[in-house]
């Protein structure tokens, strides 16, 4: 489980300025959450929050009912896998031996980290591919490799930051798939600019605009809602009421 409560995020040097404002959101256990927004609406804000990369200006995250201000960051570690949107590889290493150090990091003993190792690379589709160095691998692969590495521990909780970009049709298929085989054993939060994807995926769906949540609920009911035909026309309805509304604000 992921919860986000009340949380803001003021970044130094901009104390008046929100890049998110009293955020409350929910991922539970066997479901997908998603995050939907244009770009610089306070996504990335909100999953480096809950992946415990950085901490609330106010409000709390939780992660499994503990605090992410209290928890151990062994504790919190263990509990969550991240995968972000644009992933940073030591290049020089091979897609095994990344894999290998990734294990270690997160404790795997000996014959778990190989049965782990094996596991990943099969969900993930990554044979042939362990023993080429990082910088040789193409884009998709790369995306497959930060897959293994985020659920290479079994992790309670899975946080995907724009998890289909720069992947091609058959490859968003498989990680569609993969992504919903996940999530019937952990909480699955994501964030998308992708409408159908969220649609599809998604049980609840929180709509992010201007750092704050907009919209929630399932794609059907945001949709009639706001009186559209489908998720995608009512995004653009919010997301165009939300701009009135902060222009206004600013006069």
């Amino acid at each position: 489980m992921i919860e986000l409560s009340g949380f803001s995020k003021s970044y130094t040097g901009s104390k008046n300025r929100f890049a998110a404002s009293n955020v409350s959101i929910t991922a539970a256990d066997g479901e997908i959450t998603g995050l939907i927004g244009v770009n610089g609406a306070g996504k990335t804000t909100i999953i480096k929050a809950a992946a415990g990369l950085h901490f609330a200006s106010a409000g709390s995250v939780r992660i499994d009912l503990n605090d992410t201000a209290t928890v151990s960051a062994e504790i919190l570690r263990r509990s969550v896998g991240f995968v972000p949107d644009k992933s940073r590889f030591p290049k020089n290493l091979t897609a095994a031996e990344y894999l290998d150090f990734t294990a270690e990091c997160y404790g795997l003993p000996g014959k778990e980290k190989e049965a782990a190792m094996k596991r990943v690379v099969g969900e993930c589709f990554l044979g042939g591919q362990l023993s080429k160095k990082i910088a040789a691998l193409s884009k998709g692969y790369c995306k497959r490799l930060a897959f293994a590495a985020a659920i290479v521990h079994r992790p309670h909780n899975i946080i995907l930051d724009e998890p289909f970009e720069g992947l091609d049709p058959e490859q968003i298929i498989h990680f569609r798939e993969l992504i919903k085989k996940l999530s019937r054993k952990c909480a699955v939060l994501l964030s998308t600019h992708i409408m159908s994807e969220a649609q599809f995926l998604c049980s609840k769906i929180y709509v992010v605009s201007g750092g704050k949540i907009a919209a929630s609920g399932t794609a059907q009911s945001i949709a009639s809602l706001y009186g559209a035909q489908n998720l995608e026309e009512a995004f653009l309805k919010i997301t165009s009421q939300s701009k009135a509304g902060r222009s206004a604000d600013e006069k």
